[in-house]
């Protein structure tokens, strides 16, 4: 093809300008990068390697491999056992395209099921380039992947399998790697020119190949775009393209489904390729002449170009609905008949408002049982009893084995002993007794005064009062303690009694304060049949009581004591307001019936449904805008959930924003709109999206100068609806028409002989 009169024209009606064809914008592991700035395009001369690797002569492999995150393009010769090899690594990130210029990476080999090695090379040796040293233990083919580190988490993507060889002979007498052919083009001079790749992708209603304007190169009357082959290669295709819509152009023939090809700066490849470096300046310095009161008429306006943050988005539309995780179905826990509901639909409660006064029987039954128990709990005489007599007791004993005289014993205070001062006072006097016969008949026995038969009777009497006397001990210590140990028993079993009593309350919902209010029954000595006549008593004054609390609280003169016990409160189990009431005053309710409905409306859910393409990267914390349908003011949300699957049938993921509604600007089931932002991209140049024109399909801005307004064509780079990004053509603080620029287009292309162009509008 001839070099001279050659018209590169570049197509930026790109989707990113317009929103749209958001399966070319990936989110990144790490955006903060600077761009440097773009001065001129590039040279046929520049096309000199230039990375400075270190291959020499060696023979070298190279791999291209990416995912919808990074690209890695790596070069390394080839490859002995036991030798060190150093892999020049380039690490691109796909959504911004530029390199990733700190942090480490982590190159990570394994052959078949053996431990995997890793190396971490800690920072890159220039922007985008790291320079690892790879030593492989033994020869075969090894498994080689790379772990980038990012903001969620280590992204890790498998590499291309290495072949290593066992000496450098054999490594020497290999094959070389087949060449590919096609236009060298460096990282280095991609990352320059901030390019971007997509992919042939086939239109959703399947059939026609479709992709992005922007990767269209025109010559004359033909288009052609630049497919990526490797990681610095690229080849020309000429295609044929079809109907153009929403940024993106059929292709009729020329390209397969799936390859990739370079989505912007594809002019600066065809100005290398055809050196044509003036191509980007064709007619990019005219000046269009405008009459005051032409531009008051038309109400031209600038504004200048700053430096920016542009947000990558989705647009969504979606629905606000309530916060399930505040929301509340409030059911009575028993059956009952609705005796007082003193409150509506609509109405604010707090926690613990009472909703509803329930007459519930299987209530009063469990009350009563409470009141009885804590009653029966509250005599403790026999436990005290037995406690006395044990001490007592014990105290006798401990003084009976001094062996005083019968009548200290007599006159000695051991009270409260119950039946057992008197069989002890017995028995011992007996025994007492015995002694003093069997030592007088001993005496009289010794003196050959008495017989021996006197003898032998008194000691057998004696012997058998001591054996009476010491079994009564040992019975009566044992009877005493026994006693002890089953009033404590009884006593616990009634503590115990209580304690179920109380938790079966707690069950049925009653509330500490209520359940001390029952004490006060207990605590007044009411048995279980007198609690029921005192409920009695004051039954007629509960029904005739006709007023109500506003907030269910309990009236004044309806404490529990003056209330029937079998009264059961259904409270509100958190602040918020009654969306729905299910039941009437006098209504039977069972325990399994829903009686309200409440939610807390401060905080709403606002739920969108995501595409699938736009799924890859979506997690929760990421930053949405969300706007109502009576309020044109966004408001800054983040993404609480987002759903682990996807809808079979609508292809969509559904993702959910917590929205503060504590002024009530949202209303379940009111329609919203939101902007999920993807990623943040500072740029040091930046125009509305209304301030670029395109003439012969080729992007413009015009500038406001003492002498009028400038046409000055720019080189676009990243783009979200509002904003996008210059990268050459213009700089900060400039003064650009925003404002109705279309009609300086008009006039430019009315007279192309004064103000340049092809005079053939677009």
């Amino acid at each position: 093809m001839k070099n001279n009169g050659i018209i590169v024209i570049v197509a930026f009606i790109t989707a990113f300008v317009l929103g749209i064809g958001v399966q070319f914008k990936m989110p990144l592991l790490s955006d903060n990068h600077a761009h440097p700035e773009q001065t001129a395009p590039l040279h046929p001369e520049e096309n000199a390697h230039g990375h400075g690797h270190g291959h020499g002569d060696e023979k070298s492999s190279q791999m291209t491999v990416y995912d919808d995150l990074i690209e890695v393009f790596l070069e390394h010769p080839y490859l002995v056992a036991g030798n060190g090899a150093e892999f020049v690594t380039h690490v691109s990130y796909m959504r911004s395209g530029m390199p990733r210029t700190e942090g480490p990476v982590t190159f990570v080999i394994q052959k078949g099921q053996e431990k995997p090695i890793e190396h971490i090379e800690k920072a890159p040796a220039r922007d985008g380039i790291y320079i690892p040293t790879l030593t492989f233990p033994n020869s075969g083919r090894w498994k080689l992947s790379l772990a980038v580190p990012g903001g969620e988490g280590e992204h890790r993507i498998d590499l291309e399998d290495v072949l290593v060889y066992a000496n450098q002979q054999e490594a020497d007498d290999a094959p070389d790697q087949e060449e590919l052919e096609g236009i060298s083009f460096l990282k280095e001079e991609q990352w320059k020119w901030r390019t971007l790749t997509g992919f042939v992708i086939q239109a959703a209603h399947g059939g026609s190949l479709m992709i992005p304007h922007s990767g269209i190169v025109y010559d004359r009357d033909s288009a052609f775009v630049y497919a990526q082959v490797s990681g610095e290669m690229v080849q020309r295709r000429e295609i044929t393209t079809g109907q153009s819509q929403n940024g993106m152009v059929e292709v009729i023939s020329g390209l397969k489904e799936g390859e990739r090809i370079i989505t912007r700066s594809a002019y600066v490849i065809a100005q290398k390729e055809l050196g044509e470096p003036g191509a980007l300046d064709h007619g990019s310095s005219k000046m269009v002449h405008l009459d005051e009161s032409v531009i008051e008429k038309q109400q031209i306006q600038t504004a200048l170009s700053t430096q920016a943050v542009l947000s990558s988005r989705v647009n969504l539309n979606g629905q606000i609905t309530l916060n399930a995780d505040r929301r509340a179905v409030v059911v009575p826990k028993l059956s009952g008949v609705v005796r007082n509901t003193p409150f509506k639909v609509g109405d604010k409660v707090q926690k613990g408002d009472i909703l509803a006064w329930i007459e519930s029987n299987e209530l009063g039954r469990a009350k009563s049982i409470y009141i009885k128990s804590l009653a029966e709990m509250a005599c403790t005489i026999e436990r005290d009893r037995a406690q006395k007599i044990y001490t007592n007791t014990k105290a006798l004993l401990d003084y009976l084995a001094s062996e005083p005289s019968v009548e200290s014993l007599v006159k000695a205070s051991y009270t409260d002993t119950g039946e057992y001062r008197s069989k002890l006072i017995s028995a011992y006097t007996c025994h007492r007794l015995a002694l003093s016969v069997y030592n007088r008949e001993k005496q009289l026995y010794d003196q050959k005064i008495g017989s021996q038969a006197d003898y032998l009777q008194a000691q057998t009497d004696f012997q058998t009062a001591v054996a009476e006397y010491a079994s009564l001990l040992d019975s009566i210590r044992y009877k005493i303690h026994h006693n002890l140990i089953e009033a404590r028993q009884a006593q616990q079993h009634r503590e115990i009694a209580v304690q179920n009593s109380q938790n079966e309350l707690y069950i049925l919902g009653l509330t500490e304060d209520e359940i001390k209010s029952l004490d006060q029954i207990a605590d007044s000595h009411v048995d279980d049949s007198s609690v029921q006549d005192h409920d009695a008593e004051h039954a007629a004054s509960d029904h005739s009581h006709d007023g109500h609390d506003p907030h269910g609280h309990e009236e004044a003169g309806l404490t529990e004591t003056g209330k029937k016990l079998t009264w059961y409160p259904l409270r509100a189990p958190f602040a918020g307001t009654i969306l729905e009431k299910q039941i009437a005053l006098g209504e039977h309710v069972t325990g399994d019936q829903d009686a309200f409905v409440l939610a807390d409306l401060d905080t709403v859910w606002a739920e969108f449904q995501v595409h699938a393409k736009d799924t890859g990267h979506l997690g929760t914390g990421q930053k949405i805008l969300v706007r109502n349908e009576t309020d044109e003011k966004s408001y800054d949300s983040v993404l609480s959930y987002v759903a682990p699957i996807v809808n079979q049938a609508t292809r969509t993921c559904l993702v959910r924003a917590t929205m503060p509604n504590e002024t009530g600007q949202y209303r379940p089931g009111q329609f919203v709109r939101g902007a999920l932002i993807l990623s943040d991209v500072p740029v040091a140049v930046s125009v509305n999206v209304s301030a670029v024109q395109y003439i012969d399909d080729k992007p413009y801005v015009f500038v406001k100068v003492e002498s009028g307004f400038e046409k000055r064509a720019v080189e676009l780079g990243f783009s979200n609806s509002d904003k996008v990004e210059i990268l050459s053509g213009l700089t900060s603080g400039e003064a650009v028409v925003n404002q109705n620029a279309f009609t300086l287009k008009s006039e430019s292309e009315r007279n192309p002989d004064a103000y340049g162009g092809h005079g053939h509008p677009h």
